[in-house]
C-alpha cells in the first residue's frame, strides 16, 4: 500500500510504515485523549520473527519502546515456545514428552487478536494477518488504558480495604491470643468444682455454680467427668444445706447428671446416694425440693435393678407412700406413681425379651429378682392408694392413673374395684371424646387410648365378678 504524504494512515498498516503511521496517528485528532502522555503508556510496533516465514509479524505493546518483549505468535500448528517469550492469552499449551519443551497452538477455530501480558508489559498479536488496521490499534489502546486504570483502581480499593480490616497476619494472631483463653466443658466443670468446695463461699455464689454445673452435666461425658473428680459426693452432702434453694439445686444436679448415665448412676451407688436420697425426702417440708429430690431418685432407679433392691431395703416405698398423707402433695403422689409404674414396666418389658443366650441379659433379670418391687406394693397397699387419683379433671393425671392401673389389672383387681363408679362415668365422657376425634380425623387418637384402657379395665373387671359367681 502507499504511504504517501496524508495527514491520516491508511486502513491496512504495512509493517515498515508502522512506527511512522502511529506517530501521525497520535498526532492526529483521533483518539488524542485515550494516549496517556506518560512515555510508559505509548503503543510500540514490535516485530515477531516466525520461523515459517520470513517475514516479520506484527506485535503491538504497550510500554517502553526501548525494553521490547519477545512474544510468540501463535498459529493453527504446534510451535516451541521460547525462552522468556510471552505467551497469548487462550491458547492450547502443551508439554512435548519427546523434546520436553512447551509447545503452544491456537484452539480449533479460534483466530483473531489476542492480548498478552509479562509483568506490567501488554500487548496483542493479530493471527488472522500481519498488519492492524487503525481501528484495531485505537480499540488496543482503549483496552490498555482500561485495564491499567482497572489496576490502579484495584489498588486504590486494596489500599483502602487495607485499612477497614484487619490482615490475615493480623487475624491469626489475635485468633491465637483468642485460643488461649478457650476451655474446654470439662475444664469448666473442674474449675467450678473446685471453687464449690471452698467452705467461705456464700450461698448465691454458690447457688451460681450449681446453677451452671447442672447445665453441663447434661452431656453424658462432662457428667462421667463430674463424677469422676467427686462431684456427686459433693452435690450428696449439700442435700442437707440449711438453705432450701441449694438443696433443691443440688438435688437438680444429681438428677441432671445421672439420667440415661449409667456410669455415673454407678458412681452414685459408690457415695451412698440412695440412702441419702431417701432420708432428705423422708424429713423435707419444701414440696419444690422434695420434687427434685424425687427426679434425681427416678434417674437413679431406672434401668438400675440393683439401685431399685437398695431403694426397697432402705424402706424408699415407705417414703413414697408418706407422700399420700397431705392431700396438698398431689402432684408428688402422681410423680411416685408414675416412677413405680414405670420400673414395673421396665421389668416386664426385660422378662418378655428375656435372652438366655444373654449373660449380662441374664444378670440383670437376676438382679430383677432380688428386688421384690411388685410385692413390695402389695404388701404396703398400695393397690388401694392408686385409683384415688382418678378424681382429677386433668387428662394427662388422668392418663397416668390409667395406665398404672392397667399394669397392676392382675393383681390389683380387688382393691380396683371400688373405683368402678368412677370408671363408668370415665368411660362415658372418653367414649365421646374418642368418637369425636376419629370424626375430626385426629392422628394421634390420645382420647381413643385412654377410651380403650378403661374399657379394658371394666372388662377385666366383669370378668372377674362372673368368675366369682
Amino acid at each position: 500500500m502507499s504511504r504517501g504524504r496524508n495527514t491520516g494512515c491508511p486502513k491496512m498498516v504495512a509493517p515498515a510504515g508502522l512506527a511512522l503511521c502511529l506517530l501521525m496517528f497520535c498526532i492526529s485528532s483521533v483518539s488524542l485523549d485515550a494516549v496517556d502522555q506518560d512515555q510508559n503508556n505509548a503503543l510500540v510496533a514490535v516485530e515477531v520473527e516466525d520461523e515459517d516465514n520470513a517475514d516479520a509479524q506484527e506485535s503491538v505493546q504497550i510500554g517502553d519502546g526501548e525494553d521490547e518483549v519477545d512474544v510468540f505468535y501463535p498459529t493453527k500448528e504446534w510451535k516451541t515456545i521460547g525462552d522468556g517469550q510471552a505467551i497469548p492469552k487462550g491458547l492450547h499449551v502443551r508439554m512435548n514428552l519427546q523434546t520436553g519443551h512447551k509447545e503452544a497452538k491456537l484452539m480449533d477455530g479460534d483466530s483473531g487478536i489476542k492480548y498478552w501480558q509479562q509483568g506490567d508489559k501488554r500487548g496483542m498479536v493479530n493471527t488472522d494477518r500481519k498488519q492492524f488496521t487503525a481501528e484495531e490499534l485505537k480499540r488496543a489502546l482503549k483496552e490498555f488504558k482500561a485495564t491499567q486504570d482497572d489496576v490502579r483502581d484495584d489498588k486504590i480499593k486494596q489500599e483502602s480495604l487495607k485499612k477497614k480490616f484487619k490482615s490475615y497476619e493480623e487475624l491469626k494472631e489475635d485468633m491465637a491470643k483468642f485460643n488461649m483463653n478457650v476451655k474446654t466443658d470439662q475444664e469448666i466443670i473442674t474449675e467450678l468444682f473446685e471453687e464449690l468446695k471452698e467452705k467461705k463461699l456464700d450461698n448465691e455464689r454458690q447457688m451460681t455454680i450449681l446453677t451452671d454445673l447442672e447445665y453441663y452435666v447434661h452431656q453424658m461425658d462432662n457428667a462421667q467427668h463430674f463424677a469422676g473428680i467427686g462431684g456427686l459426693d459433693v452435690c450428696v452432702k449439700l442435700l442437707n444445706h440449711s438453705n432450701i434453694d441449694i438443696r433443691g439445686e443440688a438435688a437438680l444436679v444429681l438428677g441432671s447428671a445421672m439420667q440415661g448415665n449409667p456410669k455415673v448412676q454407678i458412681a452414685a451407688m459408690e457415695v451412698g446416694a440412695v440412702p441419702r436420697l431417701i432420708r432428705v425426702l423422708s424429713t423435707e417440708s419444701s414440696s419444690s425440693v422434695q420434687r427434685r429430690l424425687l427426679y434425681a431418685m427416678a434417674t437413679l432407679l431406672r434401668q438400675f435393678p440393683y439401685a431399685q433392691q437398695k431403694f426397697l431395703e432402705h424402706g424408699g416405698l415407705n417414703v413414697l407412700k408418706q407422700l399420700f398423707q397431705h392431700p396438698d402433695n398431689f402432684k408428688l403422689q402422681v410423680k411416685a406413681i408414675t416412677l413405680l409404674n414405670d420400673l414395673l414396666t421396665e421389668r416386664n418389658l426385660a422378662e418378655r425379651h428375656l435372652d438366655k443366650k444373654n449373660v449380662h441379659h441374664q444378670e440383670k433379670i437376676q438382679q430383677y429378682l432380688n428386688a421384690p418391687l411388685l410385692q413390695s406394693l402389695l404388701d404396703q397397699g398400695w393397690c388401694e392408694l392408686i385409683p384415688r387419683l382418678l378424681d382429677t379433671p386433668d387428662h394427662d393425671t388422668r392418663e397416668k392413673i390409667l395406665n398404672a392401673m392397667h399394669t397392676l389389672q392382675s393383681s390389683c383387681m380387688g382393691s380396683f374395684k371400688m373405683a368402678r363408679k368412677t370408671l363408668d362415668q370415665l368411660k362415658t365422657e372418653y367414649d365421646a371424646l374418642s368418637l369425636q376425634e376419629r370424626q375430626d380425623e385426629e392422628e394421634d387418637l390420645y382420647f381413643s387410648k385412654m377410651s380403650k384402657t378403661i374399657n379394658q379395665l371394666i372388662s377385666q373387671m366383669s370378668s372377674g365378678q362372673k368368675d366369682e359367681l
